[in-house]
C-alpha cells in the first residue's frame, strides 16, 4: 500500500485535494506528494536522531543552534503529516517562470505550469525537483516557518549556512535542500 493511502486511512479518511488538475497532473503530484512526505519524514527522524546537529544540518542550517535546531524541526513536523491528508494542491497558474506559490490560507498550494516541466527526481548533480518544491512550498506558511525566498539553488543556500543561519532557516530552499540530503540520501 502507497505512502498516500497509508497516511488517508489513518488520518479518518481525509486526503489531499487537486483543483484544475488533469488526470496527468494529479498522477505526478501524488508521485511528488508521496516522495515529498517521505523525505519529510526522513528528515524528522534524522533531526531526531542527531538532536546536537549534524554534518548535513550544519551544510543547511549553519552552525548548531538549539533553537534553530528546534524551528527546524517543529516545522518538519506540522507539515509532514498534512502533505497528502489535508493540503490543497491548485493547478490553474499558467505563470511560466514561477514553479508554485501558496495560498492564504495554509495547505494552499499554487503549482504553475512550468512545474510540470521539472523532473520528480533530478539528475545527478541536479537539486531542483517537483517532490521538493513541496517542501520548499510547506515552509512558506505562517503556521509552519513564514519562510521567503532570499535565494534558490546550492550555492546560495551554503552561503547562507555559513554567513547567516538565522537566513538559512527563513530561507525556504534550504529546507528543501536539507530534505534532499538526509538518509535515505539523495532525491
Amino acid at each position: 500500500m502507497r505512502v498516500l493511502q497509508l497516511l488517508a486511512a489513518a488520518s479518518g479518511a481525509l486526503a489531499a485535494t487537486f483543483t484544475s488538475c488533469t488526470a496527468p497532473q494529479i498522477a505526478t503530484l501524488e508521485a511528488a506528494i508521496e516522495r515529498a512526505t517521505n523525505k519529510s519524514y526522513a528528515a524528522i527522524e534524522h533531526l531526531e536522531a542527531n538532536p546536537n546537529g549534524s554534518e548535513v544540518q550544519t551544510t543547511w542550517y549553519g552552525e548548531f543552534s538549539r533553537e534553530r535546531y528546534n524551528r527546524v524541526l517543529g516545522a518538519f513536523k506540522k507539515f509532514a503529516p498534512d502533505l497528502a491528508t489535508s493540503f490543497r494542491y491548485d493547478c490553474s497558474c499558467q505563470n511560466t517562470a514561477v514553479f508554485a506559490t501558496i495560498g492564504g490560507t495554509y495547505g494552499d498550494v499554487r503549482l504553475c505550469s512550468v512545474y510540470f516541466n521539472e523532473e520528480l527526481l533530478p539528475p545527478t548533480g541536479r537539486h531542483r525537483n517537483q517532490w521538493d518544491t513541496i517542501i520548499h512550498e510547506a515552509t512558506h506558511f505562517g503556521a509552519v516557518l513564514r519562510t521567503t525566498d532570499y535565494g534558490y539553488g546550492v550555492d546560495y543556500c551554503k552561503q547562507f549556512a555559513r554567513e547567516d543561519p538565522e537566513k538559512a532557516v527563513g530561507n525556504a530552499d534550504n529546507h528543501a535542500r536539507f530534505a534532499v540530503e538526509v538518509p535515505p540520501w539523495g532525491p
